[in-house]
């Protein structure tokens, strides 16, 4: 192997992880706010719902590794090469048989718009790829490869969807820039890792695919829940709602990038303390939960004293419908910030299973709610299935941590 362990540094971590997720949230909103603005409300909602299809199936492809990655190339760092082929290996195969019923799937429901889920759906799973193939630098305290591989893409996204854009906003020329310029990620993280890691592909992962499934459970259940209520509105309703659904929800994903930042820096950590001092670890999850609990607070109360001023910075007058939902969009993100220790605690702790178990029963009840509550109330529907589904989630991985963490021995 061609790489370096450096010595552990929580503050630089810190500050590298923090560039990695500003990168990429920052890109987001600018383009999201570009393109909301150069395209009609309805050619947005088209983008929005292509955007949604993709990010479902670039989380299939992923499996859950994004997760299981951080957490196995910690405990082993020496192992990261055999790690990363046995991963490739078994990726490929998902990425054949999810082409495979994307192709039938458009063959049969042939419509307008299937192109750009078609261009969505490979620029998802190319970037699917250099995402997992960057995360071993962070189990080796090398959190500045991964900033430095997503900055530069991210700049270089930003900068050709612009130009794009501004000389001619046709979103089937947009989803060609996204393609193209996630292959280029995509070869040249893979390069970098084939001479830090001598990866090679071999088939052992399969061994391991059972043990794989919460983590894939997870990962897969959390995008379906952002985007099946965006798929059902655009059954019942139109693709301008589409649009300002899919703006709300871009302030959910947004202010999501502080729990990013936690998430990914505090699992090497924590997982020392865990095999060294409990009650430390105890001590630090607590401090974890208050910080998390009060930024969830702050977002709240600016969801609703600052909503009008929010949607016009952001979105403009066009989408000025979507303040009467501000509120609700406050209320997810709070809930989101209070509960996202404690699936973070049962993920360190090996209770992956656990954690499942409850986004599985939020994800049923999402889809009794959207179901019952859209065709009714449409995005306001929408909201109020997620707020419940959020809060029957969090309710439940609240309960399992407290008692965890009561009675757990580490083996």
């Amino acid at each position: 192997m061609n790489f370096t362990l450096k010595s552990n540094n929580f503050s630089k971590d810190i500050y590298h992880s923090t560039i990695t997720n500003i990168a990429k949230v920052l890109s987001n909103i600018v383009l999201v706010f570009f393109l909301a603005r150069v395209l009609s409300i309805d050619e947005f909602g088209q983008f929005a719902y292509a955007f949604a299809i993709a990010s479902i199936c670039g989380v299939i492809v992923d499996f859950g590794y994004s997760l299981k990655l951080t957490k196995d190339c910690s405990f082993d760092p020496t192992k990261i090469g055999k790690i990363l082929g046995a991963i490739l290996y078994v990726k490929n195969y998902i990425t054949f048989f999810l082409l495979l019923i994307l192709t039938i799937t458009l063959t049969i429901n042939h419509q307008e718009g299937n192109l750009l889920i078609v261009l969505f759906v490979l620029s998802g799973i190319f970037h699917s790829y250099s995402l997992n193939l960057l995360i071993p630098y962070r189990s080796i305290n090398q959190f500045f490869v991964e900033a430095r591989f997503i900055f530069i893409y991210n700049l270089v996204l930003v900068m050709s969807v612009l130009i794009v854009g501004l000389i001619s906003p046709d979103i089937i020329l947009i989803a060609w820039v996204f393609l193209f310029v996630r292959l280029g990620l995509f070869f040249c993280a893979f390069l970098k890792v084939k001479r830090d890691f001598n990866i090679s592909l071999n088939s052992n992962d399969f061994k391991s695919i059972t043990k794989l499934l919460p983590f894939a459970f997870h990962a897969i259940i959390v995008v379906v829940e952002v985007n099946i209520d965006t798929i059902l509105i655009k059954y019942y309703m139109s693709n301008s709602d589409v649009a300002v659904y899919q703006a709300g929800i871009k302030y959910i994903i947004g202010a999501d990038f502080l729990l990013t930042i936690i998430s990914q820096t505090l699992i090497p950590h924590l997982i020392n303390h865990v095999k060294t001092n409990f009650e430390l670890f105890k001590t630090k999850v607590l401090w974890v939960i208050k910080i998390c609990g009060c930024l969830g607070i702050l977002m709240f109360l600016c969801f609703v004293f600052l909503d009008r001023l929010i949607v016009l910075l952001t979105f403009g007058s066009a989408y000025t419908q979507l303040v009467q939902y501000m509120l609700y969009i406050g209320i997810i993100v709070c809930l989101r910030y209070f509960g996202m220790v404690f699936g973070l605690i049962l993920t360190i702790l090996n209770k992956q299973r656990t954690r499942s178990i409850g986004l599985f029963f939020s994800f049923c009840a999402l889809i009794l709610f959207d179901f019952l509550l859209i065709p009714l109330l449409g995005i306001k529907g929408a909201l109020y299935a997620q707020i419940l589904s959020h809060a029957i989630l969090y309710s439940f991985l609240a309960i399992k941590s407290y008692k965890l963490l009561n009675s757990y021995n580490y083996e």
